[in-house]
């Protein structure tokens, strides 16, 4: 899925789980519909922003009010967080993934595979991700793997 609003405005390729685009399609044609719904109910003059997702008064999630929003979930959990934290979380835990392939597969570099994956000009700022990796390795894969699965469930 090609993505060009990005960060340095460096056009980028995503690949998202089928079941996140399930999911996505399910919001916007159920959630997100009835959210639109009750705001023209409110205000005739209503339009929807082209954003995918809107608050509950139908106004558009910007990333400023998303960012706010997880700080102060983390903050509620007694945790430090930040959203750009998720980008992270992501890149380890594909970094964890590949590596386990990479026994198998000896052709597969890992870290390469990564740094197409974010975007990143330089081995080395992808590099940064894999010191964390070799250390957790086997605690990052267990809960990682228990995270997604309590988050996006396969029935949904």
């Amino acid at each position: 899925m090609p993505l060009n609003i990005t960060k340095g405005d460096r056009p980028r390729t995503v690949y998202p789980p089928l079941r996140l685009l399930d999911r996505t399609h399910w919001y916007i044609g159920e959630e997100r519909a009835q959210i639109v719904r009750r705001a023209r109910q409110s205000d005739r003059r209503y339009r929807p922003p082209a954003n995918l997702l809107l608050n509950e008064r139908g106004r558009a999630m910007t990333r400023k009010l998303l960012t706010t929003q997880l700080a102060e979930a983390f903050a509620a959990a007694g945790l430090q967080g930040t959203l750009h934290w998720l980008r992270h979380t992501f890149a380890m835990a594909m970094l964890a993934r590949l590596q386990v392939q990479a026994r198998t597969n000896p052709d597969l570099n890992p870290l390469k595979v990564v740094q197409v994956l974010l975007g990143h000009a330089s081995i080395t700022t992808t590099a940064i991700y894999l010191r964390c990796v070799e250390l957790h390795e086997r605690d990052l894969s267990e809960s990682l793997a228990y995270l997604y699965g309590e988050l996006i469930p396969a029935d949904g």
